[in-house]
């Protein structure tokens, strides 16, 4: 309550597994699918049981903000309920809705912070908001890197060592990127414009800033 405006309608968000197969072959971590237009009282995440297995389990309350609250799911519902165009409610620059997802998930980190005495937890949660803020614009110079200024993997080694990370997941990473073309930039770029537009509108407004209202 204390990051978006509360929804009015309050549907039941049902949790499922990709089947076995499709959760070998997929590197997304979970995802949301839109409901239909006329449907306000189920909506569906779907979560990867492979990669959840491998990845870090900090990562599981990023990923269900993203998907979820405040993020994809949220956004979605919420424009149902603004009475938008049908076409506005349901098309979007994949920009605009994946970097709303990563700016809100930020904004959950800084919540829960807020919400806790435990300093250990404190530095999780601040760590996990500098992983989340870092790991996408660092892929959104690398497809840059490899498309546009035609960077190898010893380039990205480079440019990473340079910047103080461990260059030793170069390959890896430009692997990640040549199968997905421009798909990472999107979630850098987005997150960095809200919060370009987040740190302006606090600067304008002042004592007068308003969370809630802002977002």
């Amino acid at each position: 309550k204390t990051i978006v405006p509360e929804l009015q309608s309050n549907p039941d968000i049902k949790i499922k597994e990709m089947d076995e197969a499709s959760a070998k072959v997929s590197n997304a971590v979970a995802y949301y699918m839109k409901s239909a237009l006329d449907n306000t009282g189920s909506e569906n995440i779907t979560l990867n049981p492979v990669t959840l297995l491998t990845s870090d389990k900090n990562d599981v309350l990023g990923t269900l903000a993203h998907e979820g609250y405040p993020g994809h799911l949220y956004a979605y519902v919420y424009s149902k309920e603004l009475g938008l165009s049908n076409i506005a409610t349901i098309m979007t620059s994949t920009a605009h809705g994946e970097g709303w997802a990563k700016y809100v998930e930020t904004k959950l980190y800084d919540y829960a912070k807020e919400q806790s005495t435990d300093n250990k937890f404190k530095l999780i949660m601040n760590y996990l908001k500098a992983n989340a803020l870092s790991g996408h614009l660092l892929e959104t110079r690398i497809d840059v890197g490899i498309f546009y200024e035609g960077w190898t993997a010893s380039d990205i080694a480079t440019y990473m060592s340079d910047l103080g990370y461990d260059s030793s997941s170069a390959q890896e990473i430009y692997n990640l990127i040549i199968e997905m073309p421009t798909t990472y930039a999107a979630y850098g770029y987005g997150r960095l414009e809200f919060s370009k537009l987040h740190d302006e509108a606090q600067k304008v407004l002042g004592k007068y800033y308003d969370e809630v209202e802002f977002n």
